[in-house]
């Protein structure tokens, strides 16, 4: 049986407690990426999910999601799932 393909990321930026992730995860209709940031310790924030081809797709995005957020000052905290 195969493992469920998934990817979560979320990179950091501490000088101003802000935050951005990206998931990439198969629902109902099938791949969606899904986008998440604001303000680390608040409810506030925004979410925008987005329907991908594949789970290959999304990690293209995430891979280009990636070198934006460096370029910006964040750094990578977390980065799991079935990234084979």
């Amino acid at each position: 049986m195969e493992k469920a393909k998934y990817a979560h990321f979320r990179w950091e930026k501490r000088e101003n407690q802000r935050y951005y992730e990206v998931l990439v995860d198969r629902d109902l209709f099938g791949w969606e990426l899904t986008r998440l940031w604001g303000r680390m310790g608040t409810a506030l924030g925004q979410v925008v999910r987005r329907p991908i081809e594949s789970f290959e797709a999304g990690l293209n995005q995430i891979q280009l999601i990636d070198k934006q957020r460096k370029s910006r000052g964040y750094i990578k905290a977390l980065s799991r799932g079935n990234i084979d």
